[in-house]
C-alpha cells in the first residue's frame, strides 16, 4: 500500500483497496436512507464522506469474473441515522479525512488487513484527539477507541484492547452519553469472552441486553447480535442445546423479508454458530448443512477474502474429515480449490491465503504450507500474532518429532519464538479459568489404575475479583479406540457438588486397564453462577504395564544384553515393519545400566534426557523408562541404537562387586489397526561394539575419541567395515530375587540438561507487583534462572603456567598450541560444557573442572589463576577429547559423566577458544520453580540465590550431599534437613516419593535404615538425625501437598523405624542414646554439643511426627500410645539434660538450648524464659554469631522468631563476618554462589565442598517466617514476622511468591517511609481461588496497638471503634493478649495498611 497522506478522496479509495478498481461503484440502498432524513447528497464525494461513519462495509462483490464494476454492501452502524447530520458537519467543516479513514478501517479489519486498519484508525484518532475538539464531536472518540479495542482483540493484544475499551467507556461517562452505555458492556463482554472468562462476559452481555431493551425499537439489530454473543457463551460453557435454541430464534427473525432485522452478515454468523454447536455435539451432518448455508451466502455476498468465509472453509474441511472417518482426500480437494480461487481473484488478501495454507498444512501435515503461511504473515505487516505463534509451534513440532528431518536446535528456536508471542499476548492473568496440574508433555504415562486429578482455578489479577470458590466439578474419561476390536470405555462424574480441586480420585466401577490410551477433560462451576466454565481441551494419557516386573521376568525371550569381554557400549538392532495394516501404537520399555541414550532411525528419542535411568540400589529396585514411538516408527526397515554408560552401576563409584559391566533390557511392542502385534526384544540377535566413548565415570569424567564415531549407525541399512560388531552376551539381571528386588517404571521426572530441566510457575524478574526496586535487591552474584539453563563464561584467561594443583602435588601438562585456557562461569553449577574445537585428526585435548582457584601466594600476592582441585579428593573430574579432524570444526559435550564446577581449564586445545566457543549446561532432575523470595536486604537475597542454586545442584534423581567430589551420595541427614526448604522452592513430590521408596528398600526387618541410600556404603543403624529422613520427608510431603495417601503409604515404615530406635533407647535411655555424627560440623573452633542430647532431639521429634500422623489417619490406639510415650520422653529429656546449676541444657552450647526449645513440651513453662535468655546471651557474647552445627541451625532461626527475638534473628542472618552465611560471599578469598559445606572453607582442604545443601534449611525460614506462609490448616495463614521499628532497616521490604496446589500466593510489603507512614506497614496479598486466608498483623514495637486497619483506601477497623467491621467479607479479630490483628479474607487481591500506636 502506498503512502496515502495528502491524497484526495477518490485516490484514497483507489489506493486503499489495492487491486480493486473502484472508479465505477454501485451503492446499494443508500438513497432511501438519506431520504428518510430529508437530505439529498449533492454529489458522489459527499456520499463517500458520509458513509464512512454511518455504514459499515460487510461485503465487496464483483458483478462477474472479468467485470471492473464492484458493489459495496453496507449496513447501518450502531451510531444510527441520528448521526448523519453531525457526521456531515464534522467532515465538511474541520475534519475532512475522518469519515474516509473510518470506512477503510472497518473494511480492512474485516478483511484481516490489521496493520492497515490500525493505521487508518490511528490517523482518525490523531485527527480528533485534541483538547480543543468541540464537545459535540467528542463522541466520535468513543467509536475510534472501541474500534481500536476490537482491532487489538483480533491481534490478541488483550491488555491494549482492554485499555481502549476502558477509554471509550470513560469518555462515554464523562460526556453523559449514557443512552448508548450498553455499547461498553458489549465490548467488555467480547473482551472477557476472548480471554476465557465466559461468566464475566455473560454478566456484561446481560447488562447490555437489559439496557437495550429499554430502547428496543432503535436497537433491534444490536439485540440480534447480542443474543448471538450470549449463544456463543452458552456454547463455550458446553450448553450446546441452549446455544442452538437462541441461534434458531435469531435466524427466524433474520429471515423476515425487508424487516429491520434483515442482515446477510448476521445470518452468516448465526448459521456458522449453529454449525459450530452441532460440530461440538458430534452431529457432523447437521453441522455441515449449516456451514454450507453460511458458505454459500459468503460466496453470494462476500465473494472471497472475508474472515467469515475463511471460518466457513476451515469448518467445512474439519466436518468432512469427521464424516469421512479421517479420510482427508475430500477435505484436501476442497481446501486446495478454495486456496486456488483466493490466489487467483484476491491475491492482495494475504491473510486469507495464509489461513487456507495453514488448514491445508494441518490436513496434509505439510510443514512447507506452514512455512509459506508464516512468510506471508510476517512479511506483509499482518498483526495476527496468535496465528503467527501457531505457525511457529507447528514448525517446531515438525522439527522435534519428525524422525527423518529432526533438528532439535531449529525446533528450540521455533518454540522460543512461540513462547515469546504467548508471553506478550497472554499475560499471566489472561489464562483459562482452569489450569490442569498434570505433566502435559506429549507422552503422559500414568502408573496407576486409579489416577487422581488436581486443578487450579484462575481469576483475573484484579482487585475486584474476589471470593471465587468452586461449587461443583465434572470429569470425563474416555478410552481411545486404536483397533477395530477395541471397545470404548467412558466415565463421567456428571456434576459433583464439591469444592474439592486437589487429589480428586477416579471412582469408576472398573479399574483403568493397563497399556491403554485414555483422554480426560474437566470443567467446574464457581459461586454466584449456575453456568459451568468451559471444558478444558481433552488431555491424552496412557496407562503403563501395571505388573511390569512379572511381565518382564516371565518373558524368557527377553534378555539383559552386554559384554563381559569388551567395552560394549553401543548396541544396535534393525527390524522390519509390515505395511499390511497401519501402525496404531508403538510402546517401548527399556533400562540401560548404569546410563543409556536411546536413538531410533538416526535421532535421539529424547535429547535433553540425561543420566537415565535414576540411581537406585539396583538389586532392590531397577527403573525402566517408557516411550511412545508411534509417530517415529516407519513402515519398512527401522533401526534402534543404544549407547550405554557405567553410571553408578560400576565399582568405580563405591559400587558393589556384583555391579558392572553396562547392560540393556529392551522391549518394543507395535500394535496394528487390524489387531496384529509385533515385538522387538533385547536378545542375542542384536550387535554391539565399543563406541567412541573409551571410558566414562561419574567421578572421573569421560574419554571420547571422535574418530570412533560411525555416522548413521542408528539408521537402517548401516554398513561398517571398520568396526567389529559382535553378538552380545546374555547377562545376569541386576535384580536379586532373594532380596525381593523389583523392576519398576520410573515415575519421577528424569535428569535433564539445559532449558528443559527447569520450568517456572513464578515471575522471577518482575518487580511490578510489589514495592521493591532494583536498587533494593543489591548486586546478586551468580547466574539467573532466566538464562534458561545454559551458562556462558563471564571471564577467560590463559594461565601463566601449565601447572595445576592435584592433591598435594603439581603436575605439568604441555601447553601444546595455546597453553591452558581457563574459563570462569561466574556461577558454581552442576553439568558440563559444550566446546567447539577445530584441529587435525587424532589431536587430544584435556578438560579439567574445579570449584575454586589456587589462592595467591601470601608473601608475594602472586596468583597463578590455576585450578585448585584438592577438595575433589580422588575424583579427577576431567574429560579427554580426541578430534576426528572435521574441516568445519566439531563440538564436544560429555554423555555419561557429571561435574560440579565454576571454573574449567582446557589444556592444549588445537585452536584458541573464545567465550563464544564455550557454553555450559546446567543439569539436574527436571523440576519446576514454585517459590520466589526477595527482600530489601541484599545479604538475604544472596543467601536465597545460593540456596536455590545449591539445591538444584543436588537433585540428581536422589538428593545428594554435594555434586563435585568422590562422594555425591544420598546422605539421609542432608536430605532431612533440606527437604522443607526444597519443597518451598521447587515442585519435587515425585522426586522425594522415589527417595522414600529407596529408603524403604534398604529398611531391615527390624525397622533399621542406613545413613546413605541408594547403593552400598551406608551404615546400620543410621544416626537418629540421619534416620529422621524417613519420618521428616513423609511429613513434609504431606504438609506441602496435603496428600493423606502419602501418610498411609509410609506410616508402617515410619513406625517400624521409630520402634527400632526405641529398642535401643530401652537399653540406654536418652542419656546414652546412640549417636554417630551428632550436630555435624559446627564452625571452628566451637565443639559439638552433647551428642546424646542431639540424638534425643531427633528421637522426640520423630515420635512427635508419628503422633501427628496417627491422629490424621485416625489410628486412635497408636495416638494414645505415642501421646503417653512422647510425654514420658519430654519429661526425661529435661530431667537428664537440664543443668540446674547453670540453668541451661547440657554443656551450655547454643545448640543444646535451641534443640530443647524446639521440642514441644520439653522446657517447662516456668523456666522457658530462663533458657531463652541463656541462649540469647550466648549469641550476644559471640558477636551475634551462631555456633551451631547443621542439626541445630535448622531450628535456631524459627526458635528466635517464634519467641520474641525476631530482631536478633534478622541481625544474625545479615552478618557478613565469620561464622555466618554472609561470610561465604563477602570474604576476601572467594565469592560463593552456592552454599559451602563449612563456613571457613577457604582454610580447609579435602573437607571443603563449595556446593553443599545441608545448611540450606534456613531457606524454609524465609518462607515460613519472613514471608509468614503456613499452608497446614484449612486457611492459608499469612503472618510475616516483623522487625521492630528500631530494626526495620534490616528488611524494610519483601516480595514472596509461592505456587501452591490452588494457585499463586503472593505477599509483598513495605515499611519504607517513602511508601507509607512511620509505625505502619503496607501489605499486598494475593490469595488463589478456591481458598480462604487469615492475615495476621504483628505489632511493630513492644506493646504496640493497632490504631487503624485500611484496605483499598477504606478503614475497616480502628481503635476508636472497637466494633468488628465486616467490610467486603473481611472479618477482623483482635487478640487482646498479644495485640495481634487478624483479617479473615476470601480469595483475591488485597492491599492493607496497618497503622500502629
Amino acid at each position: 500500500m502506498e503512502d496515502c497522506d495528502d491524497q484526495r478522496i477518490p485516490i484514497l479509495f483507489e489506493i486503499t483497496v489495492d487491486t480493486i478498481n473502484l472508479k465505477t461503484v454501485t451503492f446499494v440502498d443508500i438513497e432511501p436512507y438519506f431520504t428518510k432524513k430529508n437530505y439529498k447528497p449533492r454529489d458522489e464525494d459527499e456520499i463517500l464522506f458520509t458513509i464512512g461513519s454511518i455504514f459499515r462495509i460487510t461485503a465487496v462483490e464483483r458483478e462477474s469474473e472479468n467485470s471492473k464494476t464492484w458493489k459495496i454492501y453496507m449496513e447501518a452502524t450502531d451510531h444510527g441515522s441520528d448521526m448523519i447530520q453531525r457526521q456531515i458537519d464534522l467532515m465538511k467543516n474541520k475534519y475532512p479525512n475522518a469519515g474516509i479513514n473510518s470506512l477503510f478501517g472497518r473494511y480492512l479489519m474485516d478483511m484481516n488487513h490489521l496493520a492497515k486498519a490500525k493505521s487508518y484508525f490511528q490517523m482518525l484518532l490523531h485527527e480528533l484527539d485534541s483538547p480543543n475538539l468541540e464537545q459535540q464531536y467528542r463522541i466520535e472518540l468513543i467509536f475510534i477507541n472501541n474500534s481500536l479495542g476490537e482491532l487489538h482483540m483480533r491481534m490478541t493484544n488483550y491488555e491494549q484492547a482492554y485499555q481502549y475499551f476502558k477509554t471509550a467507556h470513560t469518555i462515554q461517562l464523562k460526556y453523559n452519553t449514557t443512552s448508548k452505555l450498553f455499547i461498553s458492556d458489549i465490548f467488555f463482554g467480547n473482551y472477557y469472552k476472548a480471554i476465557d472468562h465466559p461468566l464475566l462476559a455473560y454478566k456484561h452481555y446481560l447488562v447490555a441486553l437489559s439496557n437495550m431493551n429499554k430502547t428496543a425499537e432503535e436497537n433491534k439489530i444490536n439485540i440480534i447480535r447480542l443474543n448471538m454473543n450470549i449463544a456463543s457463551i452458552n456454547a463455550i460453557c458446553g450448553d450446546y442445546h441452549r446455544s442452538i435454541e437462541v441461534c434458531t430464534k435469531v435466524e427466524c427473525l433474520l429471515r423476515i423479508p425487508h424487516s429491520t432485522y434483515s442482515s446477510h452478515f448476521e445470518m452468516i454468523i448465526c448459521q456458522g454458530l449453529i454449525g459450530d454447536n452441532y460440530f461440538k455435539k458430534q452431529d457432523y451432518n447437521q453441522a455441515k448443512s449449516f456451514y454450507l448455508n453460511a458458505f454459500h451466502k459468503c460466496e453470494q455476498y462476500l465473494y472471497i477474502g472475508h474472515r467469515q468465509l475463511i471460518h466457513c472453509i476451515r469448518s467445512l474441511v474439519e466436518v468432512d474429515r469427521k464424516i469421512f472417518n479421517d479420510n482427508d482426500k475430500k477435505a484436501i480437494d476442497f481446501c486446495q480449490k478454495q486456496l486456488e480461487q483466493h490466489r487467483k481473484h484476491l491475491a492482495h488478501n494475504h491473510s486469507s491465503i495464509a489461513h487456507l495454507l495453514m488448514k491445508l498444512g494441518d490436513i496434509k501435515q505439510n510443514v512447507e504450507h506452514y512455512k509459506e503461511a508464516l512468510d506471508i504473515l510476517t512479511h506483509n505487516d499482518y498483526l495476527e500474532y496468535l496465528t503467527i505463534a501457531q505457525c511457529y509451534k507447528f514448525i517446531g513440532d515438525y522439527y522435534l518429532k519428525n524422525i527423518m528431518n529432526q533438528n532439535i536446535e531449529q525446533a528450540h528456536d521455533y518454540f522460543c519464538k512461540t513462547r515469546e508471542i504467548y508471553r506478550e499476548i497472554y499475560p499471566k492473568d489472561h489464562r483459562s479459568i482452569i489450569e490442569i496440574e498434570v505433566n502435559t508433555r506429549h507422552d503422559l504415562v500414568i502408573n496407576t489404575a486409579r489416577p487422581r486429578f488436581s486443578w487450579k482455578i484462575r481469576a483475573l489479577d484484579d482487585i475486584l475479583h474476589r471470593n471465587i470458590q468452586q461449587i461443583a466439578y465434572q470429569i470425563q474419561i474416555n478410552s481411545v479406540k486404536l483397533t477395530q476390536q477395541d471397545e470404548i470405555y467412558q466415565w463421567d462424574t456428571e456434576r459433583i457438588i464439591s469444592s474439592q480441586s486437589i487429589h480428586v480420585a477416579y471412582a469408576g466401577h472398573h479399574d483403568l486397564l493397563p497399556s491403554t490410551f485414555y483422554r480426560f477433560r474437566l470443567r467446574v462451576w464457581i459461586n454466584n453462577s449456575d453456568v459451568a466454565c468451559k471444558w478444558i481441551e481433552w488431555i491424552q494419557f496412557r496407562t503403563a504395564i501395571f505388573n511390569l516386573h512379572e511381565y518382564i521376568i516371565n518373558n524368557t525371550d527377553l534378555l539383559w544384553i552386554g559384554s563381559t569381554e569388551v567395552n560394549m557400549n553401543e548396541l544396535r538392532k534393525e527390524f522390519n515393519v509390515s505395511n499390511a495394516s497401519p501402525i496404531k501404537l508403538a510402546i517401548v520399555y527399556l533400562s540401560g545400566l548404569g546410563y543409556y541414550e536411546f536413538y531410533l532411525n538416526g535421532n535421539n528419542v529424547d535429547p535433553s534426557r540425561k543420566l537415565d535411568p535414576g540411581w537406585t540400589t539396583y538389586e532392590k529396585r531397577t527403573l525402566l523408562v517408557s516411550f511412545d514411538l508411534t509417530a517415529n516408527i516407519s513402515v519398512g526397515m527401522n533401526a534402534i541404537g543404544i549407547k550405554l554408560g557405567n553410571g553408578w552401576y560400576s565399582q568405580e563409584q563405591h559400587g558393589k562387586e556384583t555391579y558392572g559391566p553396562p547392560r540393556l533390557i529392551f522391549t518394543l511392542s507395535i500394535l496394528f489397526e487390524n489387531g496384529d502385534q509385533m515385538q522387538v526384544l533385547s536378545d542375542q540377535t542384536w550387535l554391539g561394539r565399543e563406541g567412541s566413548i573409551k571410558h566414562d565415570s561419574v567421578y572421573n569424567g569421560e574419554i571420547y575419541d571422535r574418530r570412533g564415531d560411525r555416522l548413521n549407525w542408528t539408521r537402517p541399512a548401516f554398513n561398517d567395515s571398520r568396526s567389529a560388531w559382535i553378538m552380545p552376551e546374555s547377562l545376569k539381571s541386576p535384580i536379586n530375587d532373594t532380596s525381593v528386588g523389583l523392576l519398576v517404571l520410573q515415575d519421577m521426572p528424569p535428569i535433564r540438561a539445559g532449558s528443559d530441566a527447569l520450568h517456572t510457575e513464578v515471575m522471577i524478574d518482575s518487580l511490578e507487583y510489589g514495592y521493591l526496586n532494583h536498587e533494593d535487591l543489591g548486586n546478586i552474584k551468580g547466574a539467573s534462572f532466566a538464562d534458561g539453563g545454559i551458562i556462558k563464561p563471564v571471564d577467560m584467561w590463559i594461565s601463566d603456567s601449565g601447572m595445576f594443583a592435584f592433591g598435594n602435588k603439581s603436575r605439568r601438562i604441555n601447553d601444546l598450541y595455546t597453553g591452558v585456557q581457563t574459563f570462569d562461569l561466574g556461577q558454581n553449577i552442576v553439568g558440563w560444557c559444550r566446546l567447539k574445537f577445530q584441529g587435525p585428526s587424532g589431536f587430544g585435548t584435556y578438560i579439567r573442572h574445579a570449584e575454586i582457584l589456587v589462592q595467591p601466594v601470601v608473601s608475594t600476592n602472586h596468583a597463578t589463576h590455576n585450578l585448585n582441585t584438592e577438595n575433589l579428593r580422588n575424583a579427577t573430574a576431567s574429560d579427554m577429547y580426541i578430534l576426528r579432524g572435521d574441516r568445519l570444526g566439531e563440538v564436544y559435550e560429555p554423555s555419561f559423566t557429571i561435574h560440579g564446577f565454576r571454573y574449567l581449564s582446557v589444556f592444549g586445545a588445537p585452536n584458541y577458544l573464545n567465550i563464544d566457543n564455550v557454553e555450559c549446561l546446567v543439569v539436574h532432575s527436571e523440576t519446576t520453580l514454585k517459590g520466589h523470595f526477595t527482600t530489601s536486604n541484599p545479604i538475604i537475597n544472596q543467601i536465597q540465590h545460593n540456596i536455590q542454586w545449591g539445591q538444584l545442584s543436588n537433585l540428581m534423581s536422589v538428593p545428594t550431599d554435594c555434586p563435585q567430589r568422590d562422594e555425591r551420595r544420598g546422605w539421609l541427614g542432608d536430605a532431612a534437613l533440606s527437604v522443607d526448604e526444597a519443597l518451598y522452592n521447587f515442585d519435587l513430590i515425585k522426586f522425594y516419593l522415589n527417595f522414600l521408596n529407596l529408603i524403604v528398600d534398604m529398611q531391615l526387618p527390624n525397622g533399621a535404615i542406613p545413613d546413605i541410600v541408594p547403593g552400598g556404603g551406608g551404615i546400620y543403624p543410621a544416626d537418629p538425625n540421619w534416620g529422621a529422613a524417613l519420618p521428616i520427608i513423609t511429613w513434609q510431603l504431606y504438609r506441602h501437598y496435603e496428600d493423606r495417601e502419602i501418610l498411609e503409604d509410609y506410616y508402617d515404615h515410619v513406625r517400624a523405624y521409630i520402634e527400632n530406635v526405641r529398642s535401643g533407647y530401652n537399653d540406654t535411655g536418652l542419656k546414652n542414646l546412640f549417636w554417630r555424627y551428632g550436630d555435624w560440623l559446627p564452625p571452628s573452633p566451637f565443639p559439638r554439643t552433647n551428642e546424646h542430647l542431639t540424638s534425643s532431639f531427633a528421637f522426640l521429634h520423630n515420635v512427635y511426627i508419628l503422633l501427628n500422623m496417627s491422629q490424621i489417619l485416625e489410628k486412635k490406639h497408636d495416638t494414645d500410645i505415642y501421646s503417653l510415650f512422647y510425654q514420658q520422653l519430654a519429661e526425661e529429656f529435661h530431667r537428664v539434660f537440664f543443668n540446674t546449676t547453670s540453668n541451661c541444657y547440657a554443656d551450655g552450647m547454643q545448640a543444646a538450648q535451641v534443640l530443647a526449645l524446639a521440642l514441644p513440651g520439653v522446657v517447662p513453662p516456668t523456666i522457658r524464659n530462663v533458657v531463652l535468655n541463656y541462649l540469647v546471651n550466648n549469641i550476644n557474647l559471640n558477636g551475634n554469631h551462631a555456633t551451631t552445627g547443621i542439626v541445630s541451625m535448622a531450628q535456631l532461626y524459627p526458635v528466635l522468631s517464634d519467641n520474641a527475638y525476631h530482631d536478633l534473628a534478622l541481625e544474625m542472618i545479615s552478618l557478613t563476618t565469620y561464622p555466618s552465611y554472609g561470610y561465604m560471599f563477602t570474604n576476601p578469598y572467594e565469592n560463593a554462589t552456592t552454599l559451602w559445606e563449612l563456613l571457613n572453607a577457604p582454610f580447609l582442604g579435602p573437607m571443603s565442598s563449595r556446593n553443599h545443601i545441608m545448611y540450606g534449611s534456613i531457606g524454609a525460614w524465609f518462607y515460613s517466617h519472613l514471608a509468614g506462609i503456613d499452608l497446614s490448616s484449612e486457611f492459608i495463614t499469612i503472618r510475616p514476622r516483623m522487625a521492630s521499628e528500631m530494626k526495620k532497616h534490616l528488611m524494610t521490604k519483601l516480595d514472596c511468591q509461592l505456587s501452591t496446589l490452588y494457585g499463586l500466593v503472593r505477599i509483598a510489603y513495605t515499611r519504607d517511609e517513602r511508601d507509607t507512614l512511620a509505625n505502619s506497614i503496607l501489605l499486598r496479598i494475593t490469595i488463589p481461588p478456591n481458598t480462604r486466608a487469615r492475615i495476621i498483623f504483628e505489632p511493630l514495637f513492644v506493646d504496640g496497638q493497632c490504631e487503624k486497619l485500611i484496605e483499598s483506601d477504606t478503614v475497616i477497623w480502628s481503635l476508636d471503634n472497637t466494633t468488628i467491621i465486616n467490610h467486603q467479607k473481611i472479618k477482623i479479630e483482635k487478640n487482646v493478649a498479644t495485640n495481634l490483628m487478624t483479617a479473615y479474607i476470601e480469595s483475591g487481591q488485597y492491599e492493607f495498611q496497618a497503622l500502629w500506636t
